[in-house]
């Protein structure tokens, strides 16, 4: 004992107890400090990632400007906004409409992009809601055109805006008095949709008529016609093929001079012989009496065969009409007819077409052959 109260005043407590004691404290500090570690690295990845997300609000925040946000598949309360779609609970940056279509655009052709907090059905959805806005007060949007070039659209689109264009006066023949809008929508890279926004619905016929007529759109002079140019012009092309079609048309006058009964030769059949269709060296003066014949074989033919034909098609529809612009001057109130090349082989191709069906068999094979030499003059 002795022993023991001098070891302790010496400082040397070496006694088991004591030891054991000293051992405890010692392991217990070196967890609490584990403890303290591990917190404080927590805290601090926790506080680099709330500064990287804040960060990243302010500089979608910055970037876009200041519009309401879109109520997309969301429900307010309370001043804050629940978006469903992906389950966050903080008010998403706005974004613009120019910003939205350049994020699609990108997801199309990159795939989807770290630079947006919305995912593509959202940003869809704000497209579709964009152009709801827009659009607000029509209910009906007819596609006319898809695919076209930004200068091409542009230049139809003013078009169909202009004085006296002729949209506007074929809905009005359809009986159609209401308000339209004509926009553009950006379909893909430098390709453009021409879309016809109305505030009702027209019929399914009247729709179908107007994309046939917007299928012309690649027609000389359909740009003009569109926006109320009238009168009539010949195509430089057709100074190529003006004389072949004028000897084309001549040898089709000789099958019906030799075929055709009187009352489709002559004009008074039972008095003066005079001829409806004569050889002429003018190409005006020969379509003129074309179009005589036409307007009387159409007679024998069935009312769905003659409309097929669309040989007295008139400049209403576009400006290829085939015989319809002849008993007019070039300076006319008529819509636009643009004569062509093109326009000029069809109207021998259905003049054919038409002369098979009123004429007797007899004269099948001299019909083929000029329709064979038109033919061969296209390959060349």
């Amino acid at each position: 004992m002795r022993n023991y109260a001098s070891a302790v005043m010496r400082g040397e407590n070496d006694h088991p107890n004591t030891l054991a004691k000293q051992s405890t404290n010692k392991w217990t500090l070196v967890q609490q400090s584990k403890k303290k570690l591990s917190l404080s690295a927590l805290m601090n990845v926790a506080s680099k990632n709330v500064l990287r997300t804040s960060l990243h609000v302010i500089k979608n925040s910055t970037k876009s400007h200041q519009r309401p946000v879109p109520a997309l598949q969301c429900n307010s309360s309370n001043n804050k906004t629940h978006y469903t779609g992906t389950g966050t609970r903080y008010k998403k940056p706005p974004l613009s409409e120019k910003e939205v279509d350049n994020y699609l655009f990108r997801a199309s052709k990159f795939g989807v992009s770290n630079d947006t907090l919305y995912s593509i059905d959202e940003l869809k959805a704000m497209k579709r809601r964009f152009t709801h806005h827009d659009g607000s007060s029509h209910l009906h949007v007819l596609v006319l055109l898809s695919n076209l070039e930004l200068d091409y659209a542009k230049l139809l689109q003013e078009a169909c805006n202009s004085t006296g264009n002729m949209l506007r006066k074929t809905l009005q023949a359809f009986k159609y008095p209401d308000s339209y809008t004509v926009k553009l929508e950006r379909s893909g890279k430098n390709v453009y949709t021409l879309v016809l926004q109305l505030s009702r619905q027209l019929d399914r016929y009247h729709e179908m008529k107007l994309k046939d007529i917007y299928a012309k759109y690649k027609c000389e002079g359909f740009a003009k016609w569109l926006g109320g140019m009238t009168g009539w012009y010949y195509s430089p092309g057709v100074n190529e093929w003006g004389q072949f079609i004028i000897a084309r048309l001549n040898d089709l006058q000789s099958v019906v001079k030799t075929y055709a009964p009187p009352e489709l030769l002559y004009c008074f059949p039972g008095e003066s012989k005079t001829l409806v269709w004569c050889k002429r060296q003018d190409l005006w003066r020969c379509v003129i009496d074309v179009r005589f014949f036409v307007e009387r074989a159409k007679k024998k033919l069935h009312t769905s065969s003659a409309r097929r034909m669309k040989l007295l098609q008139n400049s209403d529809d576009g400006p290829d009409s085939l015989v319809h612009w002849a008993h007019h001057d070039p300076q006319n109130n008529y819509p636009l007819t643009v004569v062509t090349a093109e326009s000029m082989g069809r109207l021998v191709e259905l003049l054919v077409e038409l002369l098979l069906q009123v004429l007797p068999h007899d004269a099948e094979e001299k019909l083929n052959g000029i329709l064979a030499a038109l033919f061969r003059k296209k390959k060349q």
